[in-house]
């Protein structure tokens, strides 16, 4: 149960955020049509419109097999032949099996299934489930579409990788601060106007309306983002400095997070939080931001591609210098191959529509570049 925090007297705890963010973008961002946004994208077709448009974007052919053609464990899988559109050689298989069931894992996974582990042409087959439940084709929530993107971008992680052995695939990468870079910058094509068109059913959402419901989506997430940085910060010194007890760095944070807002008493996430507490998992969360933040510089490159109608040369060099090494190089040899230069933090902040670092620095202060700005402000 959320509190009307319009009533006098009551204040906003921290788990109201979410909600009332969300009340406040749809009260402010208004779409042209009056038809929801959620029925732009029945479940089937977007995910077709998906496929389409990682054909266009990588230079794939995805070619639907006929049921009874392949080895299933459900009549509603739906399986494909990943190809090359140039040169026609299989890459691998991808399945899809949406619908829920009442045997069925209650989750949504990317699963990596490789039938041999001694050979460097294998096929590798991935199933992705995001479980939808009702009608043949139900219209996906935002959160549902960009569960969606997140797991084709797992699943191309598998597929296009030509790591030979599974533990240096993608999805073990040991370079755990960009682990999720790559499904980041899929979930990331949400606020893309122009590909949230192209999502849409028949392309028949606008795109006055796509840029509002990217904005919106945005404004949604931007308490999210916050508190990653909060517990990435957390985590940073919980491990930098192990002399104070935890739940003094909790609070000390806490008010330089979040000013005038108190902990609530009932927070049992800091004594609980595994990700950060268990030792050989030590600054992983931070890794969180990072992701972030190299999917948003890549996600600004695509939309500098797409204006100069070039985004497949970006698709393309995004698959042979990222998604095709999996961690057999490590990530940043992969960004500055891909981008030509090291990655910044001003597009993650314009995205959120945070002060940038310069704005950030002293006044009259002379003695840091640029460079070293971004680096003060990554690390707080």
């Amino acid at each position: 149960t959320h509190r009307d925090v319009s009533v006098p007297g009551q204040r906003m705890r921290p788990h109201d955020i979410y909600y009332q963010s969300r009340r406040l973008a749809q009260s402010q961002h208004q779409l042209s049509s009056a038809k929801p946004l959620r029925e732009y994208f029945p479940a089937l077709q977007t995910w077709d419109n998906l496929l389409a448009y990682i054909e266009e974007l990588f230079g794939l052919e995805c070619s639907e097999l006929e049921p009874g053609s392949f080895p299933s464990y459900n009549e509603k899988l739906r399986a494909y032949e990943v190809l090359d559109s140039e040169s026609g050689a299989l890459i691998g298989h991808l399945y899809w099996d949406p619908y829920w069931r009442t045997d069925k894992v209650k989750m949504n996974r990317t699963l990596q299934v490789r039938p041999r582990c001694d050979s460097k042409s294998m096929t590798t087959a991935v199933v992705i489930s995001t479980l939808l439940c009702g009608s043949e084709s139900p219209p996906l929530h935002w959160d549902e579409l960009r569960e969606m993107l997140w797991q084709m971008g797992e699943a191309l992680e598998v597929l296009l990788t030509e790591s030979p052995f599974p533990t240096l695939g993608p999805k073990m990468a040991v370079q755990m601060d960009t682990k999720e870079a790559p499904p980041a910058f899929f979930a990331g094509l949400l606020h893309q106007p122009g590909s949230l068109q192209r999502l849409s059913q028949d392309g028949s959402l606008s795109l006055q309306d796509a840029a509002t419901a990217s904005h919106c989506f945005m404004e949604v997430g931007l308490y999210g983002f916050m508190r990653t940085a909060f517990l990435a910060d957390f985590d940073h010194r919980c491990w930098k400095d192990p002399r104070p007890f935890w739940k003094d760095i909790y609070s000390k944070l806490w008010e330089e997070h979040f000013p005038g807002m108190s902990i609530w008493q009932e927070d049992a996430l800091p004594c609980t939080f595994t990700p950060i507490f268990i030792g050989h998992w030590r600054a992983m969360y931070y890794g969180k931001l990072w992701s972030q933040m190299l999917a948003q510089d890549m996600l600004r490159q695509l939309s500098q591609e797409t204006e100069r109608g070039t985004a497949q040369d970006f698709g393309r060099r995004l698959r042979e210098e990222v998604l095709c090494w999996g961690a057999l190089k490590p990530f940043h040899v992969q960004f500055q191959a891909l981008m030509g230069r090291q990655p910044s933090l001003t597009p993650l902040l314009d995205f959120y529509e945070l002060p940038r670092p310069d704005a950030l620095a002293p006044p009259n202060s002379q003695q840091a570049n640029s460079e070293n700005a971004e680096r003060r402000c990554i690390s707080k």
